[in-house]
């Protein structure tokens, strides 16, 4: 009995839970960020050179959000679109923190997500996705 009132309850109190976690909790607006990719040349960066990154490009005015992945020395810093170029957030954070590093510049292909400063083809997760696109994508009249 105990049992089956658990199954009975807990997928609308999950539903529940997830509509509101969803909607009562403020999101940053991200339709229009710009993301940018600043690649260190020593690989994996020590902790201090890590936290004076951050630090550098979080008091850039105009970046609104950062990630350090400290392994594969890579910067990710999210831009207003159209407020800045991301030469000039880039040389401000050379010129401040004299890092030795290099701006990504994506490459020119047919899909945006080709030039994807975040994009790893190679995890499990984009091949994954990529599998479940092609495999929802396909024509069902075959």
């Amino acid at each position: 009995m105990a049992w089956s009132s658990v199954l009975i309850i807990t997928p609308p109190l999950a539903l529940f839970l997830h509509v509101y976690m969803v909607t009562c909790f403020p999101v940053q607006p991200a339709g229009n960020w710009h993301l940018t990719r600043i690649e260190f040349s020593q690989v994996p960066l020590d902790s201090l050179t890590a936290a004076s990154a951050l630090q550098i490009i979080d008091q850039i005015p105009g970046v609104l959000n950062s990630y350090l992945n400290q392994e594969k020395g890579t910067l990710v810093y999210a831009t207003a679109a159209g407020s800045y170029q991301s030469e000039e957030v880039f040389n401000r954070f050379i010129q401040t923190g004299s890092f030795e590093a290099t701006r990504y510049i994506p490459e020119e292909g047919p899909l945006p997500s080709e030039s994807c400063p975040v994009l790893n083809k190679r995890s499990l997760s984009y091949r994954m996705g990529a599998f479940f696109h092609d495999l929802l994508s396909e024509d069902k009249n075959k």
